[in-house]
């Protein structure tokens, strides 16, 4: 399973070796294109270096899809079935995610990133209850793109807020980290203290937007609004408490 990779120069250009371990002449598997393997910021990984993919991952320069698309394009047991009509479960798995990305790549184009964003989340929630007793190969596969998938819910959000900051998308924001914070997957202690940050980040904006919105509605005496917005801020304290605590 693919483990590790190695960025270097090639006649100039950016290269991507890949490595089913750290073993660099007995693991090593393949070379591919750099744009093939990574994307956004990737130019500042240092070159000739054996990187932990796990590490790729969490900085978010993996494509979206990569591993899956990986292991099925180099494993002919998963290309094949016994009948021909068969969709064997790890192919099921790889369109699901590789069909999911495009709709998102095409809301996206779109920018229609309330869109993009529902896609993201419908796939992240379908990879949720993985099995965590099937192969390690396809488990990290589901694993990964759970988390690809809602860091991009995230993007997307993003990207509304920047146009028209609003209350509802800044809960939201902070909702997807909060999903994120509960994984329970091992060797996650640096990721899930930036997912903490972010949540913290994005709930302390959404209390300040509600605590405005509270104080207009008292200054017009409207109690309902006051009274549902004071409910609403005792929740974001609570929660960024038991973070923080």
């Amino acid at each position: 399973m693919l483990s590790h990779i190695k960025l270097f120069l090639d006649s100039g250009f950016h290269q991507v070796a890949l490595f089913k371990g750290c073993d660099q002449e007995s693991d090593w598997l393949e070379n591919l294109p750099a744009n093939a393997v990574l994307h956004g910021n990737w130019q500042q990984l240092p070159l000739e270096e054996l990187l932990d993919l796990q590490y790729i991952i969490d900085q978010g320069f993996l494509v979206n899809g990569f591993i899956s698309k990986h292991l099925v394009s180099n494993n002919p047991q998963f290309n094949n079935s016994q009948h021909s009509s068969e969709v064997s479960f790890p192919q099921s798995l790889d369109k699901l995610i590789n069909i999911h990305l495009q709709l998102a790549d095409q809301a996206a184009a779109a920018s229609d990133f309330q869109r993009e964003t529902a896609i993201c989340l419908q796939v992240a929630d379908s990879l949720y209850d993985f099995p965590e007793n099937y192969t390690d190969q396809i488990t990290a596969i589901a694993r990964n793109n759970y988390v690809s998938f809602l860091l991009r819910a995230v993007d997307a959000q993003v990207k509304l807020y920047q146009t028209n900051p609003s209350l509802n998308i800044a809960i939201q924001i902070a909702d997807i980290f909060a999903e994120l914070s509960e994984l329970t997957w091992p060797n996650l202690e640096d990721f899930l203290q930036k997912i903490n940050n972010n949540e913290l980040f994005w709930l302390r904006k959404a209390l300040a937007m509600q605590v405005d919105i509270a104080a207009a509605a008292e200054k017009d005496l409207d109690l309902n609004e006051a009274a549902s917005s004071y409910i609403l801020i005792l929740d974001m304290h609570q929660r960024i408490i038991q973070i923080t605590v």
